[in-house]
């Protein structure tokens, strides 16, 4: 069973004697998709330090996902105080790896680490080591942390990982299901779809026509619809022959419904990263993220793209494009430029729904 620090008591459950001290400290307090794109890397690195303790950094509402994740022997969440600077201390890791969170470099320094690996820039401080970011700008993210995880394996930059090497396919699963424990709630006898309606912002969204559409096609292709996500309205009319769950799920379950299910939709969010660390056939709308950085072929081959429109959100310097801001007379987050363009919420989906359908009686003819 994965060890981990309690955030309200920083004790740890298993004492810090007990945890070797050429432990390895990953810092990923990331939200749930990015955290998926590591998981390759944090693979690898198990892969090729089996005998090392891997210690994860990460958010405290991931804390109950990440005990799944396979390879981890310790977690610690990650509060803004000097909790989590004391338990990383107890612990006397040697090395430390940061994953994009620039914010922790000084943190994982004062936790007594004595190398400390990231992808750097020119701003980066000296005492850093890793992979320049611009030499493997070109990857995926998945690949990117990969990169990085090979060059801290070599201890030395290796000319052969840049620019687009293909790295060595992870092997074995990437979650200990087996640790799982048993749903709250009985899953359809027959096969089922999960139909994740939204993310964490109102332009992560799949359309009520899109939702409508795909659980017509489900049902005729003897999949029953499953709704998952947070804060949305199913009317009793589009509950009919399908399984609403809702804000009924903890991650946890999230994770076990997932792994059962035959085909996974939604938008560019942390469930559908999620779905294709399982290796799931997983259609994903992108909004205003870029698929160059977001998706990884060799990695996740399941995971199927579809463009939104031409969407002036949508930027080629950053992953999630332009942040939406906050309206102050709504209550939640709408797109700041949605003047000067498409919004995800406008535009057609008809394209994300015709991939669909195609999916869907592709992977009937596979199961009839």
């Amino acid at each position: 069973m994965v060890a981990w620090y309690s955030y309200v008591n920083p004790s740890p459950s298993t004492p810090a004697s007990s945890v070797d001290r050429s432990a390895i400290l990953v810092a990923a307090p990331l939200y749930m998709g990015d955290l998926c794109m590591a998981l390759p890397a944090i693979a690898r690195l198990k892969r090729s330090s089996p005998n090392q303790d891997v210690i994860l950094i990460v958010r405290p509402e991931l804390v109950e996902l990440a005990q799944f994740i396979r390879g981890i022997d310790c977690i610690i969440p990650f509060v803004k105080d000097f909790r989590t600077l004391r338990a990383t201390r107890q612990l006397k890791c040697k090395s430390a790896i940061c994953f994009f969170e620039k914010r922790l470099l000084g943190f994982l320094r004062a936790s007594g680490a004595r190398e400390i690996w990231a992808l750097r820039d020119q701003n980066t401080p000296h005492f850093i080591r890793g992979p320049m970011f611009h030499d493997i700008a070109s990857l995926p993210i998945s690949e990117m942390l990969d990169s990085l995880i090979l060059e801290f394996l070599n201890r030395k930059p290796s000319e052969a990982l840049y620019p687009v090497k293909t790295p060595d396919r992870c092997t074995g699963a990437l979650w200990d299901l087996s640790a799982v424990p048993s749903l709250g709630f009985d899953l359809p006898s027959q096969g089922y779809a999960v139909i994740h309606m939204s993310g964490r912002g109102r332009y992560r969204r799949l359309s009520l026509e899109t939702i409508s559409e795909l659980k017509h096609e489900l049902i005729l292709a003897g999949l029953m619809p499953v709704f998952t996500g947070t804060g949305e309205f199913i009317s009793p009319e589009m509950e009919t022959g399908a399984l609403n769950l809702v804000d009924k799920t903890s991650l946890t379950e999230l994770l076990a419904l997932l792994a059962g299910a035959t085909l996974v939709f939604g938008p560019d969010t942390g469930v559908t990263h999620l779905s294709s660390t399982l290796g799931k056939t997983t259609l994903v709308m992108m909004g205003s993220s870029q698929p160059r950085l977001v998706h990884s072929h060799f990695f996740f081959p399941n995971q199927i793209f579809q463009y939104s429109g031409e969407l002036a959100c949508r930027s080629t310097k950053k992953l999630h494009g332009y942040l939406g801001v906050l309206n102050a007379h709504c209550k939640g987050f709408v797109c700041s430029n949605r003047e000067e363009g498409l919004c995800v919420n406008d535009t057609n989906q008809q394209a994300y729904i015709l991939l669909a359908r195609d999916q869907i009686r592709h992977t009937n003819k596979k199961l009839s």
